[in-house]
């Protein structure tokens, strides 16, 4: 029986863990792992709450010092986390996802194994990005934009967010994958790295067996914070993603112009949706997708973040 699990750097809420953990256990993850970033904003209780259906690891500065120092930046942390993870806890499969990720799997993980050559170590999932409509009032709810190399598509996105996207999304492009647990491969946060002149195996998964729902935008007050956050700790950044920071930085972090860009890149009306949809810009989120996170979630933590 194949067996795989999840790790994740965080300095999310204990019940934005405890949802996020559940919706991965739904699919068969065995036990995920968070590597907690920020260890002292969880109280006693909450630490008790999480051990009774993830693996944690406090990140505190012992932890940093026995690994030879802390790292700057927070995809330098999720690498050396990610070592670890794959060094000291038991999995065939690992998959790197945050907080604001979410799995989709038409079918079980082990099943599909089954039928995999031995040879592959790696299975590619590809990445959306939920766009939210300005009235509604859960975080979870909306549509999901998807890659796009069709210029003639893209062109009926505004002028203004043209800069702002690559392949037609906002943030990342290029997806999460499970990597398998062997001795001659490293993993990285998007994928395998071997550690040899040969070339991975991979496994691309087609979209509609399964993805990550990409959830970076909860509502314009965390989209500001999210940018003030990048500002002060630092962030690995593709050149698009460069182009937003530095249109940010031009008007000097101002929080409705920050929230004007939120607006723009993440939420979109009943007609823009349909529109875009009909332009294979936008997909519907599965109604499967969207109870699974319900059931993972209490109701009360479902509401929009800001």
């Amino acid at each position: 029986m194949h067996t795989w699990t999840s790790a994740t750097t965080t300095n999310a809420p204990a019940w934005n863990i405890l949802g996020h953990a559940g919706h991965l256990i739904s699919q068969g993850a065995s036990r995920p792992i968070y590597f907690l970033d920020n260890p002292d904003i969880y109280s006693q209780s909450e630490f008790e709450n999480l051990k009774k259906i993830i693996r944690y690891v406090i990140c505190d500065d012992g932890y940093w010092q026995k690994l030879k120092g802390k790292p700057k930046t927070v995809p330098e942390r999720q690498f050396v986390n990610l070592k670890v993870a794959r060094a000291i806890f038991k999995s065939d499969w690992f998959l790197h996802i945050d907080t604001d990720e979410f799995l989709h799997l038409e079918q079980d993980l082990a099943d599909l194994l089954d039928y995999l050559p031995s040879d592959v170590t790696e299975i590619r999932l590809q990445n959306f990005e939920r766009i939210t409509r300005p009235d509604i009032v859960t975080w979870h709810t909306g549509a999901f934009r998807v890659p796009c190399w069709d210029q003639a598509a893209l062109s009926n996105y505004p002028d203004f967010i043209q800069p702002f996207l690559a392949l037609g999304l906002a943030n990342y492009y290029h997806g999460k994958s499970f990597v398998r647990n062997r001795p001659n491969l490293f993993q990285g946060i998007h994928g395998a790295i071997r550690k040899s002149e040969f070339e991975v195996i991979r496994f691309n998964m087609p979209w509609e067996s399964g993805f990550v729902g990409h959830y970076q935008y909860s509502g314009r007050e965390s989209f500001f914070k999210r940018f003030a956050y990048k500002r002060r700790d630092g962030e690995a950044l593709l050149r698009h993603e460069v182009a937003q920071m530095r249109w940010i930085e031009e008007h000097k972090f101002a929080r409705d112009d920050i929230c004007r860009l939120g607006i723009a890149l993440f939420e979109a009306d009943e007609v823009e949706v349909n529109r875009y949809r009909e332009k294979g810009l936008f997909r519907d989120i599965p109604q499967a997708y969207i109870e699974r996170i319900e059931n993972s979630f209490d109701t009360e933590h479902l509401g929009i973040l800001g």
